[in-house]
């Protein structure tokens, strides 16, 4: 498993880490299907596919040195707008043409949600799994996930299920400031490459975005951009030629990208069974990502 986006949260747990405990936790909210009338739902399943049915379920896997893995499952019913348009246009004209009088907005709203609690039931569903682990070592909860929406159902569901351990959210500098300026200067950090993306916006009128890929962005036709004000809110990097990966103003990394030769060596390490091979890439993987985002905190988050 390689993670394909992350978001970096510290932890601290008075009473130490500790695989069962966690799983435990997380098995008392396991995850339950939406009922007819409910648009979304959301639990814990077993982060790894488990072939006894009739098997204990595990929910905390210990995946790597240091590193406990988890999942979430959200199962979220999917109305078409279209088809809500639709019928209340219909409900509308209805009232219209029997009752003889204009549906006021405030009734509109009404006729609305009872549609969509109508529909509900019919409604096909969309499941999704957002991965995570505890670095324990490090203290870090990596997520892979980057939605808003779907980072806070699951910072929510962590900070009820898992209470003896404490996230943090990272109190992070003026990050688009920073990749702005080195971005003007060309100077990075050391073991860090800028590479041919970004996404640039005018700090004056947000509309105002330029979006850059695969292009010398230390050409002459991009510094009229950023001496003009416009400031960087997403730089595509590379990390020790190992991890590559677009940066946000949010600190939160998107489309991440494993070099050749980390995945050399994952290959070189594969095991017999499918565990092992699992383990082995798990590692390498988790490996290189805490210590990237180790990397990254010592940067941009507040003292």
């Amino acid at each position: 498993m390689w993670f394909k986006r992350a978001k970096i949260f510290k932890l601290t747990a008075d009473d130490g880490y500790d695989l069962d405990d966690l799983a435990t936790k997380l098995a008392a909210l396991e995850f339950r299907p939406c009922l007819p009338s409910v648009p979304i739902t959301y639990g814990w399943v077993p982060p790894l596919p488990q072939e006894d049915a009739t098997a204990e379920k595990i929910f905390a896997y210990d995946a790597a040195d240091n590193c406990m893995l988890f999942c979430m499952q959200i199962e979220k019913k999917v109305l078409p707008g279209a088809v809500v348009r639709q019928e209340l246009l219909e409900k509308i004209k209805y009232i219209t043409d029997t009752q003889k009088r204009k549906v006021p907005a405030k009734e509109r709203v009404e006729l609305k949600e009872i549609l969509i609690k109508t529909l509900l039931p019919k409604a096909f569903s969309k499941l999704s799994w957002v991965h995570a682990y505890i670095d324990i070592e490090k203290e870090l909860l990596i997520v892979n996930a980057t939605s808003q929406s779907t980072l806070e159902i699951f910072r929510k569901l962590f900070v009820k299920s898992v209470y003896n351990i404490t996230l943090h959210l990272l109190e992070i500098k003026n990050i688009s400031g920073i990749l702005t300026k080195w971005l003007v200067e060309d100077k990075v950090p050391k073991h860090f490459t800028i590479e041919s993306s970004c996404a640039l916006v005018d700090p004056q009128q947000s509309s105002r975005t330029v979006r850059c890929k695969e292009q010398n962005l230390f050409a002459d036709s991009m510094q009229p951009l950023l001496h003009d004000g416009y400031k960087v809110t997403q730089l595509s990097l590379t990390w020790k030629d190992n991890i590559n990966f677009t940066l946000t103003e949010k600190l939160i990394l998107q489309s991440i990208k494993y070099g050749e030769q980390l995945l050399e060596i994952a290959k070189s390490e594969q095991g017999e069974t499918e565990n092992q091979r699992f383990d082995a890439n798990f590692m390498i993987m988790s490996n290189s990502l805490s210590e990237l985002a180790v990397a990254l905190i010592k940067l941009f988050a507040e003292k």
